[in-house]
């Protein structure tokens, strides 16, 4: 009799065991479901992190493109001491204008124009070019007598060791035209006071020009593609040519370096057109 019992204990407890682990299991199950994204692999050491794609990677950055635009310098680099400044007291670019009119029915103009702070011939030349390009805008939309126009403009510049990029983008809205988007480069090496191209980037990043430029081709042909989808659903759409002599390397004039050391090839058609459309290709 006390055998029987005995058995009967120990099925009790071997009972109760299992149903623990089953509301233990389901418990856990219930939690992932709630708590994990089923696209994302759970990692048993304790981190749900999943490594970003290339191809992700370059997709956020040219999204978040627009948003770099501090009116300020992002530096990856802290050796500035040989850098000859104008004015000791300031930063190597600092924001020399800052506008802010508003005229009723007239005009709406926000800039922030940046000043190259070194002491050299070429900085000389870049400001003097950025005070004619943009400055002299402002006049014009100011005094001009036509109806409302809207222009806004901001900058950031990256120093990366040696290379200083600045990055200028203007929006500009005149009486009944597009809006544009103008997107401006300069790149320059501080060490030896002098302007960089593309071509020299590449050879620092080790890029190969044939592939380089098969990869703009290849994004060009992407949008391209997408817009045709979009022209037959009735949108209007920037019309490009993938076959442009713009997009040969030789004559890509807008790229800069971003404080992580990507290099972005910007084509941007408001330069030239009444659009806000441009190209991007991350590398």
């Amino acid at each position: 009799m006390n055998i029987l019992n005995s058995i009967s204990n120990k099925r009790v407890i071997i009972y109760a065991v299992i149903a623990i682990i089953c509301v233990i299991v389901i418990g856990i199950a219930v939690y992932f479901q709630f708590f994990y994204s089923k696209n994302i692999p759970i990692n048993w050491n304790g981190s749900n992190q999943v490594e970003e794609s290339e191809e992700a990677r370059y997709e956020r950055l040219r999204t978040e493109f627009n948003l770099m635009f501090s009116n300020s310098v992002r530096k990856n680099s802290i050796e500035e001491k040989n850098i000859q400044r104008i004015d000791a007291t300031k930063d190597i670019v600092y924001t020399i204008y800052q506008i802010d009119l508003y005229s009723e029915d007239k005009y709406d103009v926000n800039l922030n124009i940046p000043y190259l702070n070194i002491d050299s011939d070429v900085a000389k030349k870049i400001n003097e070019e950025i005070d004619n390009l943009f400055g002299s805008k402002a006049n014009d939309v100011v005094q001009s007598k036509n109806s409302m126009s809207i222009y806004n403009l901001d900058y950031v510049a990256y120093l990366n060791d040696d290379i200083l990029s600045i990055v200028i983008k203007a929006t500009l809205k005149e009486q009944d035209f597009p809006q544009r988007v103008i997107i401006k480069t300069y790149n320059y090496d501080i060490l030896n006071n002098k302007e960089i191209y593309l071509g020299t980037l590449l050879l620092r990043k080790k890029l190969n020009k044939t592939d380089v430029y098969n990869k703009v081709i290849n994004e060009i042909n992407s949008v391209i593609a997408e817009n045709e989808a979009l022209a037959q659903e009735g949108y209007e759409v920037f019309k490009r040519d993938s076959n442009d002599k713009c997009y040969l390397l030789e004559n890509t004039d807008t790229y800069f370096i971003d404080q992580n050391n990507y290099l972005y090839l910007i084509y941007a058609y408001g330069n030239n057109n009444f659009t806000s459309e441009l190209d991007m290709v991350i590398f």
